[in-house]
């Protein structure tokens, strides 16, 4: 994988440890004016332009959130980068956060300070709600748009280590992995909120056993559920997903049997199917290999839950390539996967060529509705001393 494509994940972070800063010398002021005052080098890559500099200090791994109007840069990282090579837990996360209208390539500052660090996001309703769960409590923030201003809901049920899923009029945090369980002290449980009301409402236990890698869709079938068995770890298994349908109203999960792809992306709803348009496969390597190519993605057709092989992909090896310039990125309609782009409308591919003038570090990347977002970066002019990028590129796929 090159350094670009694992730019997002560069500085781990997780729930589950303390975190601390990179043990590295931050870049000098000086050394990041010179670049701030450079000219910029407007990209002439078909469909890129470069737009307004992000406004705030630049920064690692902030949270973002897509509103319909504008896309939300919450938080991140500011303390010293992660060298290329090194495996860094960040821990000064930064209280701001600016908004950029994509239409008009221009940026806003939040008034309201972000009140502490913030994890997976949804969007519902004018707000936006966060995960703010730490290592013993779970607790959930919600940002208003329109008063920009922040709260706190009351009565929060145990989050900790969930993603949000928005799925209709309410939102699910939906657990990530059971393999935690012991150390949170109780086994997760699935939740779903309904703001119109205030109520919290434990979903029904999923028909599988220990599992990991859980992540839900919603479809107009009803809410769809993906878990890998903890059991698959240490076997030949490629660790196929299990899958699960949740109908609206029903009190239970009906299982749809296993995908015949692994190491998913996430699965879309196209409005036809559910789609995994992660490209390449693996043979499991030649010891206790698989003795066959298995694809990373594939599609579920509803409500039968029945499992295809992608058509019309382009035949690429992420496995030797390092997946391009750009390992991947999700949005509602489109999707980059291995540097293609998959539309959902039209259920087609194309090459994403890269803007010029990318860090050596490529920084953060969001769909701001159908456009991509590429927000700055680290470039690296000796082994110790790191420049953050405050450039942003824009790309329209939906043009």
């Amino acid at each position: 994988m090159s350094l670009r494509s694992v730019g997002t994940a560069m500085c781990g972070v997780t729930l589950l440890v303390l975190l601390s800063g990179c043990a590295t010398a931050p870049a000098a002021p000086a050394a990041y004016e010179a670049y701030k005052a450079a000219p910029a080098e407007t990209s002439t890559v078909a469909g890129w332009t470069q737009t307004a500099d992000f406004p705030l200090a630049p920064r690692d791994l902030p949270v973002t959130v897509w509103t319909g109007e504008e896309l939300l840069v919450l938080g991140g990282y500011t303390g010293p980068p992660c060298p290329p090579t090194a495996d860094c837990a960040p821990g000064e996360w930064a209280p701001d956060g600016a908004a950029l209208d994509p239409v008009t390539g221009e940026w806003r500052v939040l008034a309201a300070d972000v009140p502490q660090h913030i994890a997976s996001a949804a969007f519902l309703g004018g707000r936006a709600y966060f995960n703010a769960s730490t290592e013993s409590d779970g607790a959930v923030l919600v940002y208003d748009v329109a008063s920009d201003s922040w709260q706190s809901l009351p009565e929060v049920p145990d989050v900790r280590g969930t993603r949000l899923v928005v799925d209709g009029g309410r939102i699910l945090f939906v657990s990530e992995t059971d393999e935690f369980a012991d150390l949170f002290g109780t086994p997760r449980v699935d939740q779903a909120f309904t703001p119109a009301t205030g109520e919290w409402a434990p979903l029904p236990d999923d028909p599988f056993g220990p599992s990991y890698g859980r992540s839900a869709v919603s479809t107009p079938y009803g809410v769809v559920l993906f878990s890998t068995a903890i059991a698959s770890v240490h076997t030949a298994d490629p660790g196929f997903a299990d899958v699960a349908l949740l109908a609206p109203g029903s009190e239970e999960w009906q299982s749809l049997g296993r995908t015949g792809s692994m190491l998913s992306g996430g699965f879309l709803w196209t409005g036809e199917k559910l789609v995994d348009p992660s490209l390449g496969g693996s043979d499991g390597g030649e010891t206790d290999g698989y003795g066959r190519i298995v694809p990373f993605g594939g599609a579920i057709t509803l409500p039968d839950g029945e499992w295809h092989e992608l058509e019309g992909e382009p035949q690429v090896d992420p496995s030797q390539d390092g997946g391009g310039w750009l390992w991947g990125a999700a949005g509602e309609r489109f999707v980059v996967t291995a540097s293609h782009l998959y539309d959902a409308a039209s259920d087609t591919w194309s090459e994403l060529p890269s803007p010029e003038g990318l860090p050596q570090m490529l920084g953060t990347v969001a769909w701001a509705g159908d456009t991509l977002v590429v927000l700055g970066g680290t470039d690296w002019p000796t082994a110790t001393e790191a420049v953050r990028s405050p450039k942003v590129w824009l790309y329209a796929a939906g043009s």
